[in-house]
């Protein structure tokens, strides 16, 4: 049986070439003064990227309720994809809802970011509603260039 990887032959391409998905995870750190850890990603891209975020929480000390969101360069606190979600083992994703909290006011889970450093719907954001919890996780985004 021939090597899946191979027999592909000569790819050629006019214009720009663009890579195919790119998955970054970023650990949550503590923000502010307490326990409570966020997290954020602004895209790494010189142009326009379509993505996805969720959140994996792998561990939880205390019960806490969190925001994410599409933010500007990684600052701020918004909740337009996650209202209220609460730091609870499992992924938390824009769609499912139940103990995770409300699904935000931008829709789909695929949403345009534009490049950081503009300072406009640039980056997603993880954090707490309060520094009282604790919670060990990770912010995960899947993404590809459109531009």
């Amino acid at each position: 049986m021939p090597n899946p990887g191979t027999g592909f032959g000569t790819v050629t391409a006019t214009g720009t070439l663009m890579a195919g998905l790119k998955v970054q995870r970023i650990a949550l750190t503590p923000t502010g003064s307490g326990a409570v850890k966020g997290a954020a990603w602004i895209n790494p891209e010189p142009g326009t990227v379509m993505a996805e975020a969720m959140l994996i929480i792998t561990g939880v000390g205390s019960a806490e309720t969190f925001d994410m969101g599409r933010t500007a360069d990684g600052t701020g606190t918004v909740a337009n994809i996650i209202d209220g979600g609460t730091y609870s083992v499992g992924v938390h994703i824009y769609g499912t809802l139940g103990t995770i909290g409300t699904i935000g006011n931008v829709d789909g889970a695929w949403r345009l970011y534009g490049p950081g450093g503009t300072g406009t719907n640039n980056s997603v954001t993880v954090t707490p509603d309060n520094p009282t919890g604790t919670a060990a996780g990770y912010l995960v985004v899947s993404y590809f260039r459109v531009d």
